[in-house]
């Protein structure tokens, strides 16, 4: 009996000091389950573009979808990014602007494509883009402001539209911060580059919106949600400088002149 008694005591220690330890290690940061999972984020971008495709009227013709199609292989392959997993939409919108939503959605407002003197600054915002989807940027600024339970319960049965929409207010109206902007920007000229795609047209982009800004022009809603415009074109000089000598444009200018056409039809 007393055997009994010891080896149920040395169980009971080993057994509190067991679950002790474990209670110690932070599962939460190595299971990552403060985190969105894939399947998750996928759900809501669907759900987010479905809001945005509610208000917004899409461009969907031949010509801009099949230029627009072509600029996302382009920079996906050279890339190694599945071109399956990109989901880039135009939609008709006087503001200058482009945004991506969860799960690989980009938008690309009309007034941008209008506004830009080149494809190569298309290219280049879009690369930007899908930048802050692969770095991560939507997730984690989604998580941080509006909060992991919210997300998950949008996916869910019991997911409201207003939840969706608060969503998509909160990647269209707000901003990142320099970290965030200075790594899209970092890695959508390394996208330009492998390419061949010109890169400093993104720079020009970025310094003429910051001029259109200045002196007041509406609707470039673009610099509210990707500030420091003139510090980033600096910023995209430097990395640009003597690497893109051999890169050839996206389009040739009567192609580029058609698809801003097609936009305005």
């Amino acid at each position: 009996m007393k055997s009994i008694l010891i080896k149920l005591v040395l169980l009971v220690g080993v057994g509190g000091g067991l679950f002790y330890g474990l209670s110690m290690v932070p599962w939460m940061d190595m299971l990552h389950v403060e985190e969105l999972s894939d399947d998750t984020e996928r759900q809501l971008g669907d759900l987010a573009w479905t809001v945005v495709r509610e208000t917004k009227s899409e461009v969907r013709t031949t010509y801009v979808r099949a230029a627009i199609d072509s600029m996302v292989i382009r920079i996906c392959d050279a890339s190694g990014i599945d071109t399956a997993d990109v989901h880039v939409h135009v939609v008709r919108d006087t503001d200058v602007n482009a945004y991506a939503l969860p799960g690989n959605h980009i938008v690309i407002n009309s007034a941008l494509i209008l506004d830009a003197t080149s494809a190569d600054e298309v290219a280049g915002v879009l690369c930007h883009e899908i930048a802050h989807s692969k770095l991560g940027h939507i997730r984690e600024r989604l998580v941080k402001n509006v909060g992991l339970t919210a997300l998950v319960s949008a996916t869910s049965s019991t997911g409201t539209t207003a939840v969706i929409k608060e969503l998509v207010m909160q990647l269209i109206s707000t901003s990142f911060d320099r970290d965030s902007e200075r790594e899209a920007d970092y890695q959508a000229v390394r996208y330009l580059q492998r390419a061949d795609i010109p890169q400093r047209p993104l720079a020009d982009f970025m310094r003429r919106l910051a001029d259109e800004h200045a002196i007041g022009l509406d609707g470039v809603s673009l610099i509210s949600t990707h500030p420091h415009p003139r510090e980033r074109a600096r910023y995209l000089d430097e990395l640009s400088k003597d690497v893109d000598t051999a890169a050839a444009p996206v389009f040739a200018p009567a192609t580029w002149e058609q698809l801003k056409n097609a936009v305005k039809e």
